[in-house]
């Protein structure tokens, strides 16, 4: 039994004293720089996903230039008509702590957008936003999509011309 613990202390020695050791001979005046790194683990952080949609204000408004309602043919004559407000900004901040994709998506309400002369369209409707940065929320990544309607009212009652869906999806 001491032969067999006597040779497993040998082999340990051996194997120990054989490990290389990182050094560096530095001679008088000379001198040595080594790196230090630091390695992190995220796969002990747990994801979590946390956007903010500012939908900005979403109401249109178009001036008929104070004409005159026509009563014989249903007209508004005179002045000069105009949307007063024609684009509007939703903007999508990501706080979550890994990337996001974004999609916008406009759905038009088909019986009243056909009935009333108004069309609403989206750009920049689809990005992705970094995650955000540790101790940084001020400089988290967002973007903006631009709401435009355009055409002529045919209708002198407020309407809705759709809706606008926004998803959060995992980056991929």
């Amino acid at each position: 039994m001491k032969k067999l613990i006597t040779l497993a202390m040998t082999f340990i020695m051996i194997i120990v004293m054989a490990t290389s050791s990182f050094a560096e001979t530095v001679g008088d005046g000379g001198s040595a720089t080594g790196k230090v790194e630091v390695k992190i683990n995220k796969d002990d952080v747990q994801t979590v996903y946390s956007v903010d949609i500012d939908w900005g204000s979403l109401d249109f408004t178009y001036n008929f230039g104070e004409g005159t309602w026509n009563p014989a043919d249903h007209t508004v004559t005179g002045g000069t008509p105009g949307w007063k407000n024609s684009e509007a900004k939703i903007t999508v901040t990501n706080h979550s702590n890994a990337e996001v994709a974004i999609k916008a998506v406009f759905a038009d309400n088909q019986t009243t957008a056909e009935l009333n002369g108004v069309t609403a369209n989206l750009t920049n409707n689809a990005f992705q936003l970094a995650a955000g940065k540790l101790n940084k929320p001020a400089e988290a990544d967002n973007a903006q999509t631009t709401v435009t309607v355009s055409g002529t009212p045919s209708t002198l009652d407020d309407f809705t011309v759709g809706t606008i869906t926004v998803t959060v999806s995992a980056a991929s």
